[in-house]
This record gives structure tokens, C-alpha cells and sequence, in this order.
């Protein structure tokens, strides 16, 4: 009997303290902070820029990072450029992400957001306003009064 008890005990301590270990571990991984350093205000369909993020691994071990950047309009979010790293413990690194803007998709104002993410699941996000315009040289007549909007927007505290 005391045998059969203290083997209950023992596989409840190793079930309690295997649970906190992986948690410790799960812990060590979820601490990236990551922003979009540098972007453009303004893109053309087809086009292809640079993005800069920066990330600072804040967590107690090396880990992988991967950077997915959509543009968000309403509720579709689109990909257009993505880009892996290993961050190691206690370090920055900066990363030049290069995105592809899809031609079909229509001018307006978008959210660029960056999401970083570790094998562990741990995501951080950043975002900025962005406006996109027709390649289409005979659109870019209408897309003139976006474009002054989002001037004006931009700089209405200075005014």
C-alpha cells in the first residue's frame, strides 16, 4: 500500500514539475519586441519597396523569428513580403524586409502591419498608415486628391 502511494505521489511530482518546466521553457522563448522602423507613406501597385523592423530578443534564450507584412483594408489582409531571423539572448537585430505590392488590388488607405513571430507562438505587431495608388498613369489623376488628404492628414498638427 505505502508503495502504491508513494508511486501515485511520485507521478503527480513529475506531472506538477514537468508542467513548470515546460512552461519555464515555453517562458524563456515569448519575449520579442519588434517595429516597423522605416516605411514608406505612399506605394504604387506592382511596386516593390523596403521595409525596416527592428526586434530586441527581451526572453532568456536564443530563438528564431519570422516577419509576415500584409496590408489591411477593412477585413482582407493581404501578404506581401516576409522574412526570417535568429535573434540570440539579449540582442537587436534589424531587419530590411522586401514587400511586393499585387496589382489588382485598389487604391486607398491601408494599415501595413508587421507580425513577428517565434516557434513558441509568441507574436508582436506593429503598424502604420499607408496609402496605396494605381500604377496606372491614367488613374493617378484621381488618385491626386488621396493623395493630398493624406498630406494634409499626415501634417494636421503642424498646420
Amino acid at each position: 500500500m505505502f508503495k502504491r502511494k508513494s508511486s501515485s505521489l511520485f507521478l503527480f511530482a513529475a506531472m506538477i514539475f514537468g508542467s513548470l518546466f515546460a512552461a519555464q521553457q515555453a517562458q524563456a522563448h515569448a519575449c520579442i519586441e519588434a517595429l516597423i522602423l522605416r516605411s514608406p507613406e505612399v506605394v504604387y501597385t506592382g511596386e516593390t519597396f523596403p521595409v525596416t523592423v527592428g526586434m530586441f530578443n527581451c526572453g532568456g534564450c536564443d530563438t528564431a523569428v519570422n516577419v509576415d507584412l500584409f496590408l489591411v483594408r477593412n477585413s482582407s489582409r493581404i501578404h506581401i513580403g516576409e522574412a526570417q531571423t535568429r535573434l540570440r539572448m539579449d540582442t537587436r537585430d534589424i531587419l530590411r524586409v522586401r514587400c511586393t505590392v499585387p496589382r489588382d488590388i485598389r487604391s486607398g488607405r491601408y494599415s501595413l502591419v508587421m507580425a513577428a513571430r517565434t516557434p513558441s507562438g509568441y507574436m508582436d505587431l506593429d503598424r502604420r498608415r499607408i496609402l496605396v495608388l494605381d500604377h496606372d498613369v491614367r488613374r493617378r489623376s484621381r488618385d491626386l486628391d488621396l493623395v493630398i488628404d493624406h498630406v494634409l492628414d499626415s501634417h494636421a498638427d503642424s498646420l
